[in-house]
């Protein structure tokens, strides 16, 4: 019967961990047309070609890139980022993004990139379309170096749900989802435990 038991939570602790998809290396920017073009194809591996959004990049002078959204999907934002920066519902709600689809006045935005310099966007797209930032969306960070006057995707990761750490290719668990492994630890210890007291038990019978 405990054996079974544990059987249980182990398929239902798989389960969990299959819902969670990262998808590695899934941005690009096209140049094949002016101006370049920030395309992240997360997410719709089924439709070749098609992605969650997409902003055009432009210099516009010696340090400043500008990025502007094109209005397509659902609402999308992106964020200045640190690596190790969480990227979560909360991080989305309590941030302000650098560029993003809801409204035009909030559409086009510039950051500076200096001769070689890499820096990290982080992003969240709102995969239910309710207008808040959810467990359910898509969370997502790009390395972005300037070669040049050009800006290239050098790593990036998209997660499916929950949240991602920037430079990370892992989906941040859920809180419920620890609480439930730890749970299972503590279940598999006592079983273990209980095993051995028996053991010792017919030892000294």
């Amino acid at each position: 019967m405990k054996k079974y038991y544990v059987t249980t939570l182990l398929s239902a602790l798989l389960a969990t961990s299959a819902n969670a998809i990262v998808y590695i290396d899934d941005v690009t920017i096209v140049y094949d047309m002016p101006p370049s073009l920030l395309h992240v194809l997360s997410l719709q591996d089924s439709l070749e070609g098609y992605g969650l959004f997409q902003y055009n990049i432009e210099k516009v002078d010696e340090l400043q890139f500008e990025f502007k959204y094109l209005g397509i999907a659902e609402i999308n934002s992106l964020f200045i980022a640190e690596i190790g920066e969480e990227i979560t519902p909360e991080y989305v709600s309590g941030t302000t993004a650098f560029v993003t689809n809801r409204d035009v006045a909030s559409g086009t935005a510039s950051i500076d990139f200096a001769p070689s310099q890499t820096r990290y966007l982080a992003y969240w797209d709102d995969r239910n379309s309710n207008d808040t930032a959810d467990i359910a969306d898509n969370f997502g960070w790009v390395s972005l170096v300037r070669v040049g006057d050009y800006l290239f995707a050098s790593a990036s990761a998209t997660a499916k749900g929950h949240g991602i750490v920037v430079g990370e290719t892992e989906v941040i668990p859920e809180p419920s989802s620890s609480a439930f492994m730890f749970c299972l630890l503590m279940f598999v210890l006592g079983i273990k435990r209980t095993a051995n007291g028996h053991r010792a038990a017919k030892s000294l019978a």
